[in-house]
């Protein structure tokens, strides 16, 4: 798996990955106790490129809006 692009939002971190046989997915992880913990959702797994990118583009705006919903640190500011 490589990864193409990453993004931290608050305690979470939505990942681009390149899989095997030119499919892609989106990663979606929590920080834990310990390390990142996978929450990822079925639907964003073996996915064409141009489909992981809008996947990876939605998946980032929705973690990017429950942090600010929570005030999480490191939330995009409002404008």
């Amino acid at each position: 798996m490589q990864e193409l692009r990453s993004e931290k939002i608050g305690d979470r971190r939505v990942r681009l990955v390149a899989q095997a046989s030119d499919f892609y997915a989106v990663i979606i992880e929590v920080r834990g106790p310990a390390a990142w913990e996978d929450i990822s959702l079925r639907v964003d797994q073996d996915l064409m490129l141009e489909v992981a990118r809008r996947r990876y583009h939605l998946r980032v705006a929705e973690q990017q809006l429950r942090a600010i919903g929570w005030g999480k640190p490191n939330a995009p500011s409002r404008s």
